[in-house]
Parts: C-alpha cells; structure tokens; sequence
C-alpha cells in the first residue's frame, strides 16, 4: 500500500569525487523521468547514477546503482586481410577491434 501520498518530484544524483551528489540541483528535483546530461561527462569516463522519488513527506531509498561507460575512442583494428579474388580484384576483410568505445551511450562531455 503506498499510502497516498502522490510522487512531487525525483531527484537524480551521481558520483562525484567519491560522493553521490544530485546532478545540477534543482533542475533534477521535477516529475520527468529522464534527464539528459550534456557537460561535466569525459568520453571515455565510468559514471554511477541513482535516483530518488519524493513526496510530501520526504525522499525515498536511492534506487540501485546504474553504472555507464561513456563513449569513447575504440581500440586500433587488427591489421586487414587480403585475398586475390581475380586479376586485377582483391578483397580486404577487418574485424572489430575488442573495445569498440564503451557501451554505446551517446554522452557527451562540454
């Protein structure tokens, strides 16, 4: 049984210098249930967010951790491979390189 008492607003926090703190104050503290963040990422960086509902009575436990990889710069290739098809036609083949950047969130850092 919930109580009630409607949600006014989540609170989304991440990890910054060891402490999760809430991402840009007050902006987070709304009803929307996501929230694009466009500065303070690196390509590359590792990030941990949770969130947080409340109400009139107060803030709920932090949801679990999201852990995300931003994107980044992928790993050198593997050299190609050629084969001679015809005279005059080869066929270079590559594979992916192992590390293709990161897990394909699109975050980008100002």
């Amino acid at each position: 049984m919930d109580g009630g008492s409607a949600i006014t607003s989540y609170v989304l926090y991440w990890n910054q210098s060891g402490s999760m703190v809430p991402v840009h104050g007050d902006p987070t503290d709304s009803l929307d249930t996501s929230f694009t963040i466009t500065s303070l990422v690196t390509s590359g960086g590792t990030y941990e967010f949770y969130w947080k509902a409340k109400n009139i009575h107060g803030l709920s436990d932090p949801s679990p951790i999201e852990t995300i990889l931003a994107s980044g710069v992928p790993d050198q290739p593997d050299p190609p491979t050629t084969e001679v098809l015809s005279t005059g036609v080869v066929k270079i083949s590559w594979t992916n390189p192992a590390n293709t950047g990161g897990t394909g969130v699109p975050i980008t850092g100002a």
